[in-house]
């Protein structure tokens, strides 16, 4: 079997393993598994399954190798400094970060020392954020706590209540002016896509600005909830829109990322959840595409959801 040395980058800061005290440093994920391919992390040492291991994070350290007649693909969230050493194979996509391990071939993952040349590299670390439970207990999940939302597309959705019960909602300012409120609401119905709240916060970004504004929640059986958002500027729509539109010329996990990276940094908590939601059709029986997906399920406060990921998980 044939050694390949591979020098990856190493993400940010805030692309070290959360939940590894070791200081191991996350470099991509594995996108395809063909054939038989080993993974060595630490002292454990096992077969990829194609199905279940696909997008497995690759931390600093780690070493694969492949069996003669199979193959991995990889996307990394950097390059070697000399592309072509020592392997010609190493690196399959000049300028990018994907690599491909050939038949017989292994490599060890180390220290990187060059960015990714097409600009994907906050896309592929972006794999490796992890979130955490919502700290402020909310039936509301839809604007979650802190989140950006843009005015023309608010839904509200919480945690559905009993049948027959009735939920008022309303949106406050800091101040504690009431801008709009619709009560009577059918509690089970768990979702409301109301017209007017998006004319009255259009008309609050244009004359006030981008918040903070509360939205409150009150049920006949006497229980309230609240979630605090911010809206959504025209400048970062038009720039959002803009950078959206370049990340959907990517195709597979690469587009995903790259929409859940900006997602990430405009503070769009919910549309994050939903991307990760629908990449899972590439592969649902992914591992750590299912727990990326739990993870932000849980920071916005969607106990159903992050309830179907842990049965999901559950059943590898």
């Amino acid at each position: 079997m044939r050694m390949v040395t591979l020098l990856l980058i190493a993400a940010a800061a805030s692309a070290v393993r959360a939940d590894d005290t070791s200081g191991h440093v996350y470099v991509g994920l594995i996108t395809d598994i063909f054939g038989t391919c080993m993974l060595k992390s630490g002292a454990s040492q096992r077969t990829l399954d194609a199905n279940r291991d696909r997008y497995h994070k690759l931390y600093v350290g780690d070493h694969l190798s492949c069996a003669q007649n199979s193959s991995l693909i990889m996307e990394l969230a950097g390059e070697p400094s000399k592309p072509g050493e020592p392997s010609k194979r190493a690196t399959k996509k000049p300028g990018g970060g994907r690599a491909t391990l050939e038949p017989g071939e292994e490599m060890d993952v180390k220290r990187p020392d060059l960015p990714r040349g097409d600009g994907m590299g906050p896309a592929v670390s972006s794999f490796n954020r992890a979130g955490a439970s919502r700290a402020i207990p909310s039936i509301i999940y839809s604007p979650a706590q802190g989140e950006t939302v843009d005015p023309d597309a608010l839904t509200i959705e919480w945690t559905p209540l009993e049948e027959g019960t009735k939920v008022s909602l309303y949106i406050q300012t800091p101040e504690g002016t009431e801008i709009w409120k619709e009560y009577g609401i059918d509690g089970k119905a768990g979702r409301l896509e109301p017209a007017e709240a998006r004319r009255h916060l259009r008309d609050y970004r244009r004359e006030r600005g981008v918040g903070p504004l509360t939205l409150y929640a009150a049920d006949t059986a006497a229980h309230r909830s609240q979630s605090t958002f911010y809206l959504l500027s025209e400048e970062q729509q038009k720039s959002l829109d803009q950078q959206l539109s370049l990340c959907n010329k990517n195709t597979g996990i690469l587009m995903h990322l790259c929409r859940i990276s900006l997602l990430e940094d405009m503070g769009m908590l919910n549309r994050v959840a939903g991307e990760y939601r629908q990449s899972l059709e590439l592969a649902p029986e992914s591992e750590e595409l299912l727990e990326n997906t739990l993870s932000s399920c849980l920071v916005i406060g969607d106990q159903a959801c992050a309830q179907q990921m842990k049965s999901r998980l559950a059943h590898h």
